[in-house]
């Protein structure tokens, strides 16, 4: 299976996101903008996990 597109809305401190994905895909920025939680968002949906709150707001 290969995921094309992930779609993100009220996960963790992701409000929307769309993206898609090449054969290679790099997440770059700064600590704290939400990197891992996109790679945790289809995880969390897969197994049915709750999507927890942003305690940054």
């Amino acid at each position: 299976m290969k995921i094309k597109r992930v779609r993100i809305e009220n996960f963790c401190c992701l409000h929307q996101v769309d993206i898609a994905f090449d054969e290679i895909t790099s997440f770059i920025g700064p600590t704290g903008v939400g990197k891992s939680t996109v790679l945790r968002a289809p995880v969390s949906a897969a197994s049915g996990s709750p999507s927890r709150s942003s305690s940054t707001g």
